[in-house]
């Protein structure tokens, strides 16, 4: 009989997205020394590809005749936390641009990142996280974004207004998600390497990673196996600490050495996803969409 099992860690990290890019071609003016670094700490892609934006001082030099960008995503920044943040453009991209505006400070905030990608784009995610203190006296600030294309041209900017809170209160989680390995390869019935099961067709890993400092507990992952006109589900029990990462082994497995139990339309291949419904430290409603894992046929 063809058994479904899962296997959960939680492992405390701390931070939030590392990793790093070769940048293409800047767009950019130099100038001073880069106060948004006051308010962002990082400003990165939610990969694949993972790329971390550049700091600069100075100002974006854009020339008219390009994509304009609207972005969506929450409104409220906690000190040391993190948001995601959609952009959805008007035209093919190729660089974005974050900056700061509209802190009610007597100077305008100099500098900003930038992140170049390796292929042109239309929509992007991206985490923007925030510094562990700002200046004095924010009460509110807006996160401005500009796209410009492979040749530099660029539209409108598209500004989310940020409401600036030093704790947690009323925040939401921030959750990114990924699959290890993704997609999942078609094990051939072997024993299963991440958990004790014998007859692997596929296992795989569940890497949840919380980023605003708000943790989800109380939690159910509703999950699908689907394969042609047939699903398999289930459901877990899970709970993803603050600026911490769950890691949830799941795997399809026969119970058995080999791949007798499997049918023609599992050994062709199919899809995984799952869906997280519960409460978060702050006592809210959280649910979050998993992305769909590719289980690649024999």
């Amino acid at each position: 009989m063809m058994r479904v099992r899962a296997v959960a860690a939680v492992a405390a990290l701390a931070g939030s997205v590392a990793c790093s890019s070769t940048p293409t071609t800047p767009n950019i003016i130099t100038g001073s020394s880069s106060v948004v670094a006051s308010f962002i700490a990082q400003f990165a892609t939610i990969g694949p590809p993972a790329i971390t934006g550049a700091l600069h001082g100075g100002s974006i030099s854009v020339v008219p005749g390009g994509p304009s960008v609207t972005p969506t995503g929450p409104t409220l920044a906690v000190q040391g936390g993190a948001v995601v943040v959609s952009l959805q453009a008007s035209g093919p991209f190729q660089h974005a641009f974050v900056s700061i505006a509209n802190t009610g400070q007597p100077n305008p905030t100099n500098g900003f990142y930038e992140i170049d990608l390796p292929t042109p784009a239309t929509s992007l995610q991206v985490l923007v996280t925030f510094a562990a203190t700002w200046p004095t006296g924010i009460a509110s600030f807006a996160l401005t974004f500009q796209v410009t294309d492979a040749n530099g041209l660029g539209g409108a900017t598209g500004a989310v207004t940020m409401t600036a809170s030093a704790t947690v209160a009323g925040s939401l989680p921030s959750v990114l998600a990924s699959y290890n390995p993704d997609p999942a390869t078609f094990l051939g019935g072997a024993a299963c390497t991440l958990s004790l099961q014998q007859g692997c067709l596929w296992e795989f890993d569940v890497i949840l990673q919380e980023v605003n400092g708000v943790g989800v507990v109380n939690a159910t992952m509703n999950e699908t196996f689907t394969f042609g006109t047939t699903t398999i589900a289930g459901a877990l029990s899970i709970q993803i600490p603050a600026h911490g990462t769950a890691t949830i082994t799941r795997n399809l497995a026969c119970g058995s050495s080999g791949i007798a139990c499997a049918t023609p339309a599992e050994l062709a291949g199919g899809t995984y996803t799952y869906k997280i419904t519960g409460t978060d430290t702050n006592g809210n409603a959280f649910s979050f969409n998993g992305p769909v894992l590719t289980l690649s046929g024999q």
